[in-house]
C-alpha cells in the first residue's frame, strides 16, 4: 500500500478513513467484480454474472437497453440477460454494472452544498471511458485496469469533500485549486492530497496494485516510482490524459473546464498523441451511450 500522509495529517486522514469504513457496503455483483478484477485468471463466467444481473431488476434493464442501443444493436432485439450479457460481453457488463452500483451508491452519502455528486459521478464514469478507450490503442492489455483506475482516481475528492461539509471555507479554497495545484492545496490544509486517499481506498478494496499506483500518480505520473518499469505506455499516464481531457471538455467535478494547455501540455510530455487515432470519437459515442442509459 502506498505511504499516504505524513504526521501532520494523521489525524485528518484517520478520520477520512473512519469515514470510508463507514459507507454502506458494496452489493455482492459489485464485491463480485471488483474480485475479479484482482484474480490470476478469467474465471469470471458470463452465466453467473448474467445470472445475478436477473435478480437485480433496476441493473437488468439498463443492461438490455445497452444492449439494445444503437451502440451495440444488430438486427434482432435482445429481449432476454443472457443474451444482452453474450452480446455485450464481460468488459461491457462489468463496466456498465460499476457505473450503475456506484453512481446509486455515492448519492447516499452526505456532501457539502457546494459539491456536486452528478457532476462526480459524470466525472468519474468519463475518465474511466476514455482511459479504456485510450488503453484499447496503446496498450490493450490494460484496458480493464484503466477503466477500474479511471473511475475510482477521484474518489478521495468525494470522501475529503464529505470531511469537509461543515468546514465551507476550507472545502471552497480546495475547489478553486482544482485545476492548478490542487494537491498541493490539499497537503497544506489538510496533510494528504485526495490522490493518496484514493490510492488508500483502492488498497482496501485489495483491487490490484498497478490500478492503487495509477490512482495515486494520477495527478503527477512522472512521480511514479514504478513507472519505468511498466511495459508499454504507462497505466497512470493513461488515466492522467483521460482525467485531463474530460475536465478540459467541462466535465470536471466543479464543472469549470480546465485550461486547453493542460491536456496539450499532457499529450505532449506523454507521448501518448490520441488525437492522431479514433479515440475521442470512440470516446464520445460510449460515453454518450452509457450516461443516457444511466
Amino acid at each position: 500500500m502506498t505511504e499516504v500522509a505524513d504526521s501532520r495529517g494523521n489525524e485528518r486522514l484517520e478520520q477520512a478513513l473512519t469515514l470510508v469504513k463507514g459507507l454502506p457496503p458494496l452489493s455482492p455483483m459489485v464485491r463480485h467484480l471488483l474480485a475479479a478484477a484482482s484474480a490470476p485468471d478469467d474465471s469470471t463466467s458470463l452465466t453467473e454474472i448474467a445470472g445475478m444481473i436477473e435478480r437485480d431488476p433496476v441493473t437488468a434493464g439498463k443492461v438490455l437497453a445497452l444492449a439494445n442501443s444503437a451502440f451495440y444493436a444488430r438486427s434482432a432485439p435482445i429481449l432476454s440477460i443472457r443474451q444482452a450479457v453474450s452480446r455485450l460481453g464481460l468488459n461491457a457488463i462489468r463496466n456498465l454494472v460499476l457505473s450503475v452500483s456506484f453512481s446509486g451508491h455515492w448519492n447516499r452519502i452526505p456532501t457539502p452544498a457546494a459539491w456536486s455528486t452528478s457532476r462526480f459521478n459524470t466525472h468519474s464514469i468519463a475518465t474511466a471511458i476514455l482511459a479504456e478507450t485510450i488503453a484499447s490503442a496503446l496498450a490493450p492489455e490494460k484496458m480493464e485496469l484503466a477503466f477500474l483506475a479511471g473511475l475510482f482516481h477521484d474518489l478521495g475528492r468525494l470522501i475529503v469533500a464529505v470531511l469537509l461539509r461543515d468546514e465551507e471555507e476550507t472545502f471552497r479554497r480546495l475547489q478553486q485549486s482544482e485545476h492548478v495545484g490542487l494537491e498541493w492545496a490539499e497537503s497544506a490544509l489538510l496533510g494528504f492530497s485526495h490522490a493518496e486517499l484514493s490510492a488508500a481506498i483502492v488498497a482496501s478494496w485489495k483491487l490490484p496494485a498497478p490500478i492503487e499506483m495509477a490512482v495515486r500518480f494520477h495527478e503527477s505520473p512522472l512521480d511514479d516510482p514504478d513507472r519505468a518499469l511498466s511495459p508499454g505506455v504507462p497505466l497512470c499516464d493513461i488515466v492522467h490524459v483521460a482525467d485531463c481531457y474530460t475536465d478540459q471538455q467541462g466535465l470536471s467535478i466543479s464543472g469549470s473546464k480546465a485550461p486547453e494547455e493542460r491536456t496539450g501540455r499532457a499529450l505532449e510530455e506523454l507521448g501518448l498523441g490520441i488525437d492522431d487515432a479514433d479515440i475521442l470519437p470512440q470516446f464520445q459515442d460510449q460515453l454518450e451511450v452509457l450516461m443516457s442509459i444511466l
